[in-house]
């Protein structure tokens, strides 16, 4: 192996105090304890070979992730790699990668030597410290970076603002909001708006509603990235009229916001957002009518709705149908069982295809009569997507009640079309 480090007697004395670490950790230091681990990985780091320093990069995360699994190895591995981030000695690769895979390991004892590299003067140092700090899965980590933040300057002001955003503390909105409504710098404003979004705080609504409503054309896509961050943000943090409030705005817009806004709406909408989403299967635009079958398959309490529509004698057959398929994404079409087994029997095929879909929902006792007869259709797309629907068919007893068909169907026709089905579904 090639000579390691800026000088061997200063690494040497680096792994006797990583030994001292161990030994204090009452971890028994032979050749594959995590100790000599760390000290062969060091070594390939230090090496200045490329392809060795990515392998050993791969090595020391997976050692960290398994030394964060351990209570006997957990602290002593993190103790570790604090003080070889901390060696002034080593590479920038070195203390760099310790301080990367150091949030898998670590806990409330890597906080404070984490914050001190915050100070650093080396930029790569200072910055891995903020990540390593912004990953640390203990909540004091969120400190130090408000209070770096309050003194830092140009790019790594940014880097911290999405950093205390990522925490997601609360305590921070007071710092932030001053930055999302400054003209001082576009950056720092853009990073503070998606920093409170990401905490998603009620108390920075006004300021992100402000922002949305005087949003400039070169910011409009930053700034409503970050409202639709916060809409589902706000549903996480349960304020949910808040966030279906949001979402209607978004559904106002065009393009990809308005299908965000339709997404959020089937997440937190309510019974009466079912003739705006109706609406939005209109529109020009594929996406954007995707978005509405999806909303309309997981809005709550709308499947009453939507059975009523396709019970209606006057309901276009391609409406009807659309909202067949709807209701087969449905976890809850068995409270409409009956107007999915009367649309099976409708005399347009492609409205008893689309009752095909919905049927699969429903259980074996209910479905599986019709699904039989659908397979048997008259209509060859009817029996191709029944077919299909009962491949994919989970409801208990499925497999068994397919098998009893098979054997029992005197139709060689049938017979043949449901053992390429049970086939098809072993695969």
């Amino acid at each position: 192996m090639k000579a390691i480090g800026r000088s061997p007697i200063l690494f040497h004395s680096l792994c006797l105090l990583i030994s001292a670490v161990f030994a204090a950790s009452a971890v028994k230091a032979d050749e594959g304890s995590p100790e000599a681990d760390i000290q062969r990985i060091i070594a390939r780091l230090e090496s200045g070979d490329d392809a060795d320093r990515k392998e050993a990069r791969a090595t020391l995360q997976n050692l960290a992730g398994r030394a964060g699994k351990n209570d006997k190895t957990r602290r002593p591995v993190s103790l570790a790699l604090i003080e070889i981030a901390g060696n002034t000695t080593l590479s920038d690769v070195t203390r760099v990668s310790a301080l990367q895979v150091l949030p898998r390991v670590g806990r409330y004892e890597a906080v404070r030597p984490v914050a001190g590299m915050l100070k650093s003067e080396n930029p790569k140092l200072r910055d891995a410290a903020r990540q390593s700090l912004e990953a640390l899965p203990v909540p004091t980590a969120t400190k130090p970076l408000r209070d770096a933040l309050k003194t830092a300057t140009g790019e790594f002001r940014v880097a911290l603002v999405q950093s205390v955003g990522k925490r997601q503390a609360s305590l921070s909105v007071g710092l932030l909001l001053p930055k999302a409504t400054s003209d001082e710098e576009r950056a720092l404003r853009l990073a503070a708006l998606a920093a409170l979004a990401e905490i998603g705080d009620r108390s920075a609504k006004d300021v992100i509603d402000a922002a949305v409503a005087n949003v400039t054309a070169d910011d409009r896509d930053a700034v409503l990235a970050s409202f639709t961050r916060f809409a589902w943000r706000l549903r996480e943090t349960s304020e949910g009229g808040a966030s279906r409030r949001a979402f209607l705005k978004l559904a106002e817009l065009e393009g990809k916001w308005c299908v965000a806004g339709i997404e959020g709406l089937g997440k937190t909408g309510v019974r009466r957002e079912v003739p705006l989403l109706l609406s939005f299967l209109d529109s020009e635009a594929e996406t954007i009518r995707h978005a509405a079958r999806q909303a309309l398959g997981v809005l709550r309490g709308s499947a009453l709705d939507i059975a009523a529509i396709v019970d209606t004698a006057d309901t276009p057959l391609a409406r009807r149908a659309e909202l067949l398929d709807v209701l087969a994404l449905r976890k809850d079409a068995s409270r409409v069982a009956d107007s999915i087994v009367k649309a099976s029997h409708h005399h347009a095929p492609e409205v008893r295809g689309s009752a095909a879909g919905a049927l699969a929902r429903l259980d074996v006792d209910t479905a599986g009569a019709r699904l039989m007869a659908l397979l048997a259709d008259a209509d060859a797309s009817v029996k191709k997507r029944t077919s299909k629907v009962l491949v994919m068919w989970k409801a208990d007893g499925a497999h068994a009640f397919l098998e009893k068909q098979r054997d029992a169907t005197p139709d060689a026709g049938l017979r043949a079309s449901l053992e390429a089905i049970l086939e098809a579904r072993k695969a």
